[in-house]
């Protein structure tokens, strides 16, 4: 997360009673699960502005235009079905907490 200003994150722990607001602490996830959300935000997207685009010109044989718009309306559709869906995937992404003495 950015140093330059202030994120919420919602973290369960197991001791609530060791942490007060205002502690300097360390919000870290494993490797595996800021490589999976990677993917989520940059993989898959891009993967299918590609696809729909080469399908597009290719298989439909439309123009740079229609088909450019038409890839970059499927980004909006992902993103759209991807916040639908962020309840569920924020379940799979556990941050871990560690303070800082």
């Amino acid at each position: 997360m950015s140093e330059s200003e202030e994120k919420t994150v919602h973290i369960l722990v197991d001791d609530p009673e060791m942490y007060a607001a205002g502690d300097d602490v360390i919000v870290s996830i494993e490797k595996g699960m800021g490589i999976k959300a990677a993917i989520y935000a940059y993989i898959y997207p891009f993967f299918l502005l590609l696809g729909v685009l080469l399908i597009m010109l290719r298989g439909f044989e439309l123009g740079e235009v229609v088909s450019g718009l038409a890839a970059l309306g499927s980004l909006v559709v992902y993103y759209i079905v991807l916040s639908l869906f962020k309840h569920k995937i924020s379940g799979e992404i556990i941050f871990k907490i560690r303070k800082i003495y």
